[in-house]
This record gives C-alpha cells, sequence and structure tokens, in this order.
C-alpha cells in the first residue's frame, strides 16, 4: 500500500498540541512553541503513513512534533538560548527512531528559530539567530566509522560530534562554512589559513567527503604554530613533512582506508597552493630540488619522507653528505626527456660493512654519470660488498687484513663465483653492465682491496653489442594498428592514444616530444606539408621540422579532443596537446596511462597469437626509422633525405633502431656494390692491442708482422694492406673507413678517365667490405 499526503485532522491536531501543552517548559517558551506549531500544522499537508493494520495507521508527524518539544524543553530555558551552539546541541540530542525523521525534527528546529527571528522584539535574541540562519539546514551526515584504532571513545565522539557533522557541538559560527548544502568546520582564527582553505574548497567537487572535513578541522593543529602562516609563502618543504606526519597519525587513529586517508588530500591542497601562485603571479610556489609539485603524490617521494632521506644535489665540488639515506635530485625541473625528471632513493645502511659503506658513498657522490646510473651502481656495488663481507665471515680466520690498511682482500676464489652466479642469474646485457660498474669501482679503490690490473681482468665483460632496435613486423602491424583503431569507441582515450601511436610510427618524434607537444606547436600548414616546433629530447630545446598534412592533420585532431580538458588542468599543463582525465574533474599531461594501455594491448595480441612477439611503446619510432631506411636500401630516397626525415646518421640508424641486411644495408647507403669481395685482415675491440703496431694506410690500420711489405704511404699500396692477412683494425677506426670511402666515391665520380674511375671503385668497395665487417661485429658509435 502507498502513502498519502493529507491535512491533519482537527483531532490530530490537538493530540500534538495537548503533548507539547503537558512539557515543562518555560511558560514564554511554551506559548511560542504552541504558537509556531498552530502555524505549521494549519499550513501543510503531511505523509499518511498507510498500513494493513489499523492500529499502525497515522502520522509520523506526531512523533517529531513531540520529539522537537522535547528538544525544547531541554535545552531552551529562554530565548537568548536559542543561538548556534544551542541549536548543534538540540540536532544531537534527537533520538533516533522508526517512527519519526530526524531530517523532519530539524527541519522544525530550523523553523522555529527563524519564527522567533521574525516575531521577538528582543534584540539580541534577533542577532543571535541571524548570524547563524544560513546555517540551520535540515541535513545531516550519515557517515560513520566502523573502526577506531584502540575504541578510543573520545576519538569517536570527535568524529561524531564534531567532524563528520553539520551541526559541530562546541564549534563558533565563524568556523563553519557552507557549502552546497553542507556546513564545513574549518577550526582556526586564521584569516590567512581560513580564505586559503574556503579558496580550496571551490577547486572541489565533493567537499563534503570525510577525508576533507578532517583535513579542515584539524589543518590548524597540524602545523602547531598556526601564527607562523602570514601568507602563502608560510608554507613549504618543512610544513608539507609536519602536516604529512601529523594527517598520517590522524588516518591511523581513524583507520582510514587507503582511498579515504587525509595524508593523500594534503597533497591536492599543496598542489592547489602551487598551482594559486602560479595563476596570481605566474611562478610556483614549490620549485627547488627538494620539493617540487610534480613530487606530490608519488608514493616514493612519500616513501622518502617517512624513511628519514636526504635530498641531494650531486656535485664533486661539495662534501660528502653525512647522511646514509639519500635522494638524488635531477638538476632542472624539466625536460623532454621524461625520464631525466626522476628522483632515486639511495639507502647506504644496506651496505652492511661500515668502511666499505664510507667508500661507497665518496664513490657514488662523485660518480661522472647520471642519476639513474649512479642508482643502479649503487645497487649493484652494494649487493657485491655484502656477498664479499659474507664470503669473509665464512673463512676459518675471520678477516685478512691489508698491512695498515684494515681493509680485506679480495680473493680471486670469490671474484670467480660471483662472477659465475651473476652469468647465471643474468642476460649478457645485465652481466655486462653489472661487471662494469663493480670494476670501475675497485679501480677506484685499488690500493684499498688489494686488487691488481690483473685481478681486474676477470671483471671484463661478456661482449654483449647493441644489435639494433625492434621495429614492428609488417605482419604485426595491421594487427596492433587495427587493435589501437577498435579501442577509439570502446575507451575514454582510445582515440587520444590512437594518435600518439601513428604518430610515433610515422614521424622521427620520441614519445617524449610527442606527450610534450604544446597547443600551438603546428606554426603553419598547407595542403602538403606544415612546420612544427617542439622540444627536442636530446638538446632540451625547441626545434622547429617539416611535417607532413597527415600528420599535422593527427595533431590538431588530438588538439580538439582535449581542448575541454584545459580549464580541469593545472596551469602547467594546461600548455600541452595530450591530456587525460583522472576522476573525471582533473585533467593530467599523458605519462604513464599511454604505456600500460599499450602494454594491455600487445600483450591481448600476443596471447591471442596475432602477433609474433610483445613490443613497448618506443619500439613505434623504431619501425618509423626502420621503414625510412629500408626506403634507402630499395633506391627510392637518398642518404641526405633520410637523415634529414629521421634526424639520424647511418650509424646511430644501426646501433639504435635498425634490423638490417648488413650488406644491403651499406650498398645503399655509400652507393657502392660490395658483391663476393672478402677481407683477409682483422678487426679487434680493444684499440690498446694495435697502439703499439706499426700504423699503415694512413690510420687505418697497422701491421700485425715483423716485416711489413708496405714501402711508403701513396695510395697505390692501400690494396697490399686491406687485402694483407697482417692488416689489423679495431671497431673504434670506423670513422676513419667512413670518411675514406665517401672521399673515395666523390673521386670516382670526379674521375677523368675509366681506369682512374674502375680504380677508385675498386677501392671503395674493399673499404665498404671493411664497414660491414664492423657493422656486423660490433655496431657503430653515435
Amino acid at each position: 500500500m502507498s502513502n498519502e499526503y493529507r491535512p491533519l485532522s482537527e483531532a490530530t491536531k490537538k493530540k500534538v498540541l495537548n503533548g507539547i501543552s503537558r512539557l515543562d517548559m518555560n511558560s514564554d517558551v511554551a506559548e511560542q512553541v504552541i504558537s509556531f506549531l498552530k502555524q505549521e500544522l494549519d499550513t501543510k499537508n503531511y505523509v499518511f503513513y498507510l498500513s494493513n493494520d489499523s492500529s499502525k495507521q497515522g502520522y509520523f508527524y506526531i512523533n517529531e512534533c513531540l520529539e522537537f518539544g522535547k528538544s525544547i524543553e531541554k535545552h531552551v530555558n529562554s530565548f537568548k538560548d536559542l543561538n548556534w551552539n544551542t541549536f548543534c546541541l538540540q540536532v544531537h540530542g534527537i533520538t533516533y527512531s522508526k517512527k519519526l525523521s530526524k531530517v523532519s525534527v530539524v527541519e522544525l528546529l530550523s523553523k522555529f528559530y527563524i519564527f522567533i527571528k521574525d516575531t521577538t522584539e528582543r534584540k539580541m535574541v534577533r542577532e543571535n539567530i541571524e548570524v547563524c540562519e544560513h546555517l540551520l539546514i535540515s541535513a545531516e551526515q550519515k557517515v560513520s566509522l566502523k573502526k577506531i584504532r584502540d575504541n578510543n571513545e573520545e576519538a569517536k565522539g570527535l568524529y561524531d560530534n564534531c567532524i563528520m557533522t553539520n551541526f559541530p557541538i562546541g564549534s563558533c559560527v565563524d568556523h563553519i562554512y557552507k557549502i552546497r548544502e553542507s556546513n564545513l568546520y574549518l577550526k582556526t582564527n586564521s584569516s590567512v589559513i581560513k580564505e586559503l582553505l574556503i579558496e580550496f574548497l571551490y577547486t572541489i567537487v565533493k567537499p563534503n567527503k570525510i577525508y576533507y572535513r578532517i583535513l579542515l578541522y584539524f589543518f590548524e593543529d597540524s602545523l602547531e604554530n598556526c601564527y607562523s602562516i602570514d601568507s602563502i609563502y608560510s608554507f613549504n618543504f618543512e610544513t608539507y613533512k609536519k602536516q604529512y606526519w601529523y594527517f598520517k597519525g590522524i588516518d591511523e587513529q581513524y583507520a582510514l582506508s587507503l582511498n579515504q586517508r587525509t595524508s593523500h588530500i594534503l597533497n591536492e591542497f599543496y598542489r592547489f597552493l602551487d598551482n594559486k601562485l602560479l595563476k596570481d603571479e605566474g611562478k610556483h610556489l614549490f620549485n627547488s630540488y627538494k620539493f617540487h609539485v610534480k613530487q606530490l603524490g608519488n608514493s616514493h617521494f612519500v616513501k622518502f619522507i617517512e624513511e628519514g632521506y636526504d635530498f641531494y644535489i650531486r656535485s664533486a665540488h661539495e662534501t660528502v653528505p653525512f647522511s646514509d639515506k639519500w635522494v638524488l635530485c635531477p638538476k632542472r625541473s624539466n625536460s623532454a626527456d621524461m625520464a631525466s625528471l626522476s628522483s632515486y632513493g639511495i639507502n647506504f645502511t644496506n651496505v652492511n660493512n661500515t668502511d666499505d659503506r664510507i667508500l661507497l658513498k665518496d664513490y657514488i657522490w662523485i660518480m661522472n654519470s647520471t642519476n639513474s646510473n649512479a642508482f643502479n651502481a649503487c645497487s649493484t656495488i652494494t649487493n657485491f660488498l655484502n656477498e664479499l663481507e659474507l664470503f669473509h665471515l665464512k673463512l676459518d680466520d675471520k678477516i685478512i687484513y691489508l698491512d695498515g690498511s684494515k681493509r680485506k682482500k679480495l680473493p680471486l676464489e670469490f671474484i670467480l663465483s660471483y662472477r659465475a652466479k651473476l652469468e647465471e642469474e643474468y642476460t649478457e646485457r645485465v652481466v655486462d653492465n653489472k661487471l662494469g660498474w663493480i670494476k670501475n669501482y675497485l679501480k677506484t679503490y685499488k690500493h684499498i682491496y688489494g686488487i691488481d690490473e690483473i685481478m681486474l681482468l676477470n671483471f671484463e665483460g661478456l661482449g654483449y653489442k647493441e644489435t639494433g632496435g625492434n621495429p614492428i613486423t609488417k605482419e604485426d602491424f595491421p594487427f596492433i594498428h587495427q587493435e589501437f583503431k577498435n579501442q577509439i569507441n570502446d575507451h575514454k582515450d582510445g582515440e587520444l592514444f590512437y594518435i600518439i601511436f601513428r604518430l610515433s610510427c610515422t614521424t622521427k618524434l620520441r614519445l617524449g616530444e610527442i606527450i610534450n607537444l604544446e597547443r600551438d606547436c603546428v606554426i603553419s600548414c598547407n595542403e602538403r606539408y606544415g612546420e612544427v616546433k617542439y622540444v627536442s629530447k636530446t638538446s632540451n630545446e625547441t626545434v622547429k621540422d617539416i611535417f607532413l598534412c597527415e600528420e599535422i592533420s593527427l595533431i590538431n585532431r588530438a588538439n580538439e579532443i582535449t581542448s575541454s580538458y584545459v580549464n580541469l588542468s593545472k596551469i602547467d599543463d594546461s600548455k600541452y596537446i595530450f591530456l587525460v582525465t583522472f576522476r573525471k574533474y582533473i585533467a593530467l599531461r599523458v605519462g604513464g596511462q599511454y604505456t600500460r594501455y599499450f602494454g594491455k594491448l600487445i600483450k591481448k595480441l600476443f596471447s591471442e597469437g596475432k602477433i609474433s612477439q610483445k613490443y613497448k611503446p618506443y619500439n613505434g619510432r623504431h619501425t618509423f626509422i626502420d621503414s625510412a631506411w629500408q626506403a634507402v636500401e630499395d633506391n627510392k630516397i637518398t642518404t641526405l633525405e633520410v637523415s634529414t626525415i629521421t634526424g639520424n646518421s647511418a650509424g646511430v640508424a644501426v646501433k639504435h633502431y635498425r634490423k638490417y641486411d648488413t650488406v644491403r644495408f651499406i650498398e645503399a647507403t655509400y652507393m657502392v656494390h660490395i658483391g663476393d669481395v672478402k677481407i683477409n685482415g682483422e678487426i679487434v675491440e680493444d684499440e690498446n692491442e694495435i697502439d703499439t703496431l706499426q700504423q699503415v694506410e694512413q690510420g687505418a690500420g697497422a701491421c700485425n708482422s715483423g716485416s711489413c711489405v708496405k714501402k711508403d704511404e701513396l695510395e697505390d699500396s692501400a690494396f697490399k694492406c686491406l687485402t694483407c692477412g697482417k692488416f689489423v683494425t679495431s671497431v673504434g677506426r670506423l670513422y676513419i673507413f667512413e670518411n675514406r670511402l665517401e672521399q673515395y666515391t666523390l673521386r670516382k665520380n670526379e674521375a677523368s678517365n675509366m681506369e682512374e674511375r674502375n680504380w677508385y671503385e675498386k677501392l671503395s668497395e674493399l673499404y665498404a667490405a671493411y664497414i660491414a665487417e664492423i657493422y656486423t661485429k660490433s655496431g657503430v658509435d653515435n
């Protein structure tokens, strides 16, 4: 049976008024309550709850009126008691029951206060109500905590009565701010803090959430000394750390779940502060290497704070920090190379031996390398030193000292067993990296670890060489391309990610350069091509390049897709094209989202057997460069054109991006025919092996014979040396062969007769054969 709205019967009205008249109230107050209720009962219809049981039929409003009357009886002895604090006590004093609506009782109380304000002649009573009239809403919060640490009743009472309520007991009107039909308790006397918190609230979609209420209530307490906050500039790394620890304790006390933690919301507030200053004054508030806005919310950054790390920029000109926990910070805060913005935490307490720890700290501090390499090297060396320590502890005589050094020797037995362990666990490339880091460390401290050059040879690598990139094969590409297209309608960012994929496969741009394209990047465009500016990863400077109109159309389409995100993004991010939404009301620059999306797509296709191997997002660039150089090999474009298109020399393309037929590639690149030309000489990797030998062929190589047949430096002798079995050169002299080949090719084209042309052509073929062999053996240098 459905309920109905009906006017109250006279009998019901009388029942209500009789119930009120029996309450023990001040006579003046009782008179006004009766007058108010008569007006209220006569002016509206009320829900009549129908029931098959006639004894249960009736008006719940009778119960609500009586509860209202009991609240007045308990809390209002005279009209001067009608104020904000009394109203809050009355709301919390309402007895919960299935036979009444708390909202209706609160609504009656609110109306009664306003009724008295409008009818009283007492100025103080009227002013007491006027000052809080806008806060007298009927809605109340319903969120309760299931668990509080140690069942702390005081904390639970604070939560129920002061935080998660629209009517905080003991609050004053000046501390309450009404927003979107909710009363929020800003428990602060600082006008600066209050103004900033209120402005912050208007950047939030749902400020009524539990974690925002907790932040507002405890904000001043979290600062310990609110009087130190006299402007937005008072907020810094120290205030952040102080507040973080405070709110972490609050989160634990109230046993808040991961997605409710106030310590996370603190990051939002600090991002708001930074964005506000950027908007108002055009500069960041937090822009030091220790503390900048991009760190906020980063899980590693939080770990660094919680575990007591100190933040540094490495410099050989400064003393090594005393701290054993370092965060290696980037020297610059913006770059097209997104990885260079990362900070790396190093915990030297992981080195078990304190003497080793001091040496490693000194080594890492002055290490001439990137922070990423320093981090990886430190991790590898730490493991090596701890294994060495463990090895010595297992010896019968425990520790072996050098004379006066108090340092342990480095036994050959340990070196060989450690190397074998590495080779068993890791790939050749990883093994070479780890051995190289350890070797360089030990070379620095040879005198301490008692190791000589011969022993260091045991740390030589396995000889892993770059074999080129991993371009997407022509068989796999159609499936990947089609899957990206299929996701355009199925994923909220599908079309945007499709455009990133297309640009990575059809332009010279690296992934970071694509993501960093700004909204005004297209300078000009006609029917065929246009000019685009972007920040280069290698130079970190703005450069301009020519793009086809199809590629510029993709960029413009991405600009159109994300145009509505600009107002949702931070000022720093709003200038970029590639934005994605987060929580539907925040826009962020694309970062790891594309990488994860690409990875899931590739994993799906690979598991379905549609592609032959797995790929990474940057393989799109490999595909573009490989395709361009295939066009050279097929004589469709020249090497000059391909270098302009790809932004890479032949050597760089071979080493990092290409999978190629070496001979075919060399022939196309240098416009020479190698055919069945064979070389008899030797190519070594270590330049030191031939430095002491007699140098021949104008520095191209050396003679490994005791009695060289070469009599002079005339070009006619070139064939004798290059075809000799005693001729030896190194991979490091590749550039000599390349330069010489270019010279001979030019002379061949300028030859005045057929005999001269044939001579240079044969010499070019011989040099080209050596270049091909060097490429095959080891790749080339940048």
